[in-house]
């Protein structure tokens, strides 16, 4: 079953599908910084909602966002998500060639750590491929 969904100003599309477990997010176009902070507010409703392990990120038809909104995102919607989900999530990124770097090139990784639980990303260019890695058993914890 999939939940009706969050339109936000037509430049974000947030979903939980209960069937594969998934939270489900779109960008689309230009976003502004305010729009980001807005967007991660939607977004974190339904991670405390659902407390989702599996996120699918389709930023494919998103431009660049500033990389004062990039480091926001990773220092502190991030953390937080994971101190609510309470478990490792696994999140597919789906990004044009060539933005995967900039994406990740500044972050020291405590960012995606809270306690015992981690924010594992994994790139990937094609939204099926990102479905398959989403829909590899997860059960066995990193490190363990």
């Amino acid at each position: 079953m999939l939940d009706r969904g969050t339109l936000l100003n037509s430049k974000l599309f947030v979903t939980y599908n209960e069937q594969t477990e998934t939270l489900e997010i779109k960008w689309e176009g230009s976003v502004s910084s305010n729009e980001v902070r807005q967007g991660y507010s939607l977004i974190m409703e339904y991670v405390q909602r659902y407390k989702p392990v599996k996120w699918l990120l389709d930023f494919h038809n998103r431009d660049k966002i500033k990389r004062t909104d990039q480091r926001w995102v990773f220092k502190n919607f991030f953390p937080e998500a994971l101190r609510i989900v309470s478990n490792d999530v696994f999140v597919a990124v789906i990004l044009p060639i060539g933005s995967s770097h900039e994406l990740v090139q500044e972050l020291d990784g405590d960012e995606l750590i809270q306690e015992d639980n981690f924010m594992i990303i994994n790139h990937f260019l094609y939204r099926e491929a990102a479905q398959r890695w989403l829909e590899l058993d997860k059960s066995v914890k990193a490190g363990a």
